[in-house]
């Protein structure tokens, strides 16, 4: 995993350029173009920084909003059947969609790990097992 820079709420990476015999990166997460080099790591992150600020000033002469690296919106496409599933499992769960996939998110990424994510699953276990019985003696089975 590589490390990033970062300097008023924007990212910059971090690339060693074999060919040229520098370092040099790129500030991530927006679609303009903005790269920097430098010689030593020290003068590598320096450059972020003049980097990231010579985009803010050239922004504001010019009149325009910079970009910023993250708006808080995220457009998915994640296929119809798993579209209906989310819209779904949201409703049961009285949540409105966006609610509903931001606490997916955040439990795939860190919210629910370790002993929280094993005993998750065994609740889920003994759920369907449970459902199972009683779908079995509903039908006389048992």
């Amino acid at each position: 995993m590589s490390e990033l820079f970062e300097h008023k709420g924007y990212f910059g990476s971090a690339e060693v350029d074999m060919r040229r015999g520098c370092l040099s990166g790129q500030i991530l997460f927006i679609e303009d173009i903005m790269v920097y080099e430098g010689k030593t790591l020290e003068n590598l992150k320096a450059n972020f920084k003049n980097a990231v600020n010579n985009y803010l000033e050239t922004c504001e002469t010019l009149g325009q909003e910079p970009q910023q690296p993250y708006s808080g919106a995220l457009t998915v496409e994640i296929g119809e059947d798993l579209h209906r599933e989310t819209t779904f499992q949201a409703k049961i769960t009285s949540e409105s969609v966006d609610e509903y996939v931001k606490k997916a998110i955040s439990n795939r990424i860190g919210g629910m790990g370790g002993e929280d994510q094993k005993r998750h699953h065994e609740t889920v276990i003994m759920l369907v097992i449970i459902a199972a019985l009683i779908i079995l003696f509903n039908l006389k089975i048992l």
